[in-house]
């Protein structure tokens, strides 16, 4: 299936989590494979054409109509047949499932990030499932979530003196609390002087202003030594590859999937920090727990905690190209062979 020169077609997600699962995805593919990466984006003329084109793509038609059919239904980036054929196509949620049918339709190898919700399996080559959810039949499952953390980019463990804080924000019916805020901080200021390592802070899409502006005002109330405070809503925020590449240990929310599985990519000892209890969202919560029966992370509850014990906390192990890549050339040969057939 894919040659060496072929590419990596991403259908853009507005989520940027999800985005960048799809990237690091894409980043692992070219490693492998070779080819180049790109961002398409495809939309649909209307909700009509929409149904409609979800009704033709199931029925049985000849490869060669859908170069004419996807101008008619669709505007965008799209590329043509002798771009796509080989190739691999990632898609994401609800809105990249039937883009990537159409490049599958064209000769590409489709690869999509989460539950179909609205196409049958079998139009999808390999549907990978979102951590912490519970995997279907025809779902694969990674250990964590896939990232665009570079190994060769990271100092070796023995030579990382960081310590780095990365909050996420709201989500669902989780509202942190200021305290929450103040306190994750002071718990990671006092881990940070015993452990003699240099604290980092970052925040997230999803931390918001206001929570940014709290931990400023905690710094400075505080006078807390931070070698580096990376806010999201007021400065240009470096990747967490960069700021991980020289973490020994990252102090992450808990409701954040993707830093903490960023972190584990990026083997710094991961510290999952919550309020009160872990988030009520299975996923989430199955995920940690998970991670923490494979001893790959430590819990901590903010608010009824004093301090963060760290000697026993071990650098994970987890990693999730391997597999995943096991997986695309499994995959790829049985659809080879039935090609052959």
């Amino acid at each position: 299936m894919p040659a060496k020169s072929k590419d990596i077609f991403v259908v853009r997600c507005s989520i940027l989590g999800d985005q960048n699962n799809l990237l690091g995805l894409a980043e692992a593919l070219k490693n492998e494979f070779g080819g180049e990466i790109k961002l398409v984006d495809i939309r649909f003329r209307s909700r009509v054409l929409e149904t409609l084109f979800l009704h033709l793509i199931q029925q049985k038609h000849e490869s060669k109509i859908w170069d004419h059919v996807t101008s008619f239904f669709c505007v965008g980036d799209i590329p043509a047949k002798e771009e796509v054929d080989g190739a691999f196509v990632l898609s994401t949620l609800g809105a990249g499932e039937l883009p990537a049918v159409y490049l599958s339709k064209l000769g590409a190898f489709s690869i999509h990030l989460g539950e179909l919700k609205r196409i049958p399996y079998n139009l999808i080559d390999m549907t990978i499932a979102h951590p912490g959810h519970v995997t279907k039949v025809d779902e694969f499952k990674l250990p964590c979530a896939p990232s665009s953390i570079d190994e060769e980019k990271l100092l070796p463990k023995a030579k990382r003196n960081d310590l780095l804080v990365a909050f996420g924000g709201n989500t669902g019916s989780l509202t942190y609390s200021r305290y929450f805020y103040e306190k994750t901080l002071s718990l990671a200021a006092i881990a940070a002087e015993r452990n003699r390592l240099t604290l980092k802070i970052t925040t997230s899409h999803r931390t918001g202003l206001r929570n940014e502006e709290i931990i400023q005002e905690y710094i400075q109330d505080k006078s807390l030594k931070v070698e580096q405070l990376a806010l999201y809503n007021q400065s240009d925020v470096p990747s967490m590859g960069f700021l991980l590449s020289n973490a020994a240990i990252a102090l992450i929310s808990a409701e954040s999937v993707s830093m903490i599985s960023e972190a584990l990519a990026a083997s710094a000892k991961t510290v999952a920090i919550y309020e009160h209890a872990l988030p009520k969202e299975e996923r989430i919560s199955r995920f940690l727990e998970e991670q923490l029966c494979n001893n790959q992370i430590m819990l901590i509850d903010a608010i009824s905690s004093d301090d963060i014990e760290l000697a026993s906390l071990q650098f994970p192990s987890v990693s999730w190209k391997t597999p995943f890549l096991s997986a695309v050339h499994r995959k790829l040969n049985k659809k080879n062979i039935r090609a052959a057939a």
